[in-house]
Formats: structure tokens, C-alpha cells, sequence
């Protein structure tokens, strides 16, 4: 099933929004304004406060810790990656696909 709207996604995914968007002065109506949003429409937010989506269209996960390509797809799980980016091989690991920890931008 394709993921469109936050409130699809795991409770862990969205309890890393919520904790994320505290931590960064957002109050509870703003908060669950994100919760009822669609997964796109954080995108903005994804940068400014840590965390991603993941590109496989099935399922949209947010995190904070996982994988990126060269090419800048981001994935939950390398089984996300595999699935998505066909041509995955284990030797691509470090190499075109590295494992990755976001923080939030700086803001000034």
C-alpha cells in the first residue's frame, strides 16, 4: 500500500515528527497540523529539523538514521534500497549507498 498521509506512516515515524518538531519551538496545533498533512508537505521540515522519508514509494517511513545513495535517494533499511534501486549490489555499500545519521540544520 502507498503511503500518502503522515497519519499512515508507524507510530514510531510519527512520534519521531513529534519529538523533532518539540524540540524545535513548534506548539501541539502546528504539531498535529504535520500529523494530518500529507508526507510531502513536510518536506521544508525534513532538513530544518533531522529527519528524512523514505523513497520507496511503498513506504515513506520518516527517520533519522539510514541510507543514502550518491544520486541522494534516502531509505529506511537497505531493504527499502534494494527494492527500490534495483541494481543494489553488497559492493555498492560504501561505495554508492552509505549509512548515514541526519541532524538538523543550523539555524542562525
Amino acid at each position: 500500500m502507498r503511503k500518502y498521509w503522515v497519519v499512515e506512516l508507524s507510530e514510531e515515524s510519527k512520534a519521531l515528527f513529534r519529538n523533532l518538531a518539540k524540540e524545535h519551538g513548534l506548539n501541539e496545533e502546528e504539531i498535529q497540523d504535520g500529523l494530518n498533512s500529507k508526507i510531502g508537505d513536510l518536506d521544508e521540515n525534513e532538513y530544518l529539523f533531522g529527519f528524512r522519508h523514505c523513497d520507496n514509494i511503498q513506504c515513506k517511513e520518516f527517520f533519522n538514521k539510514g541510507y543514502m545513495t550518491e544520486d541522494s535517494f534516502t531509505f529506511c533499511s537497505s531493504e527499502c534500497a534494494e527494492k527500490t534501486v534495483k541494481e543494489i549490489e553488497e559492493k555498492d555499500y560504501g561505495e554508492y549507498i552509505f549509512f548515514t545519521d541526519w541532524e538538523p540544520e543550523l539555524t542562525y
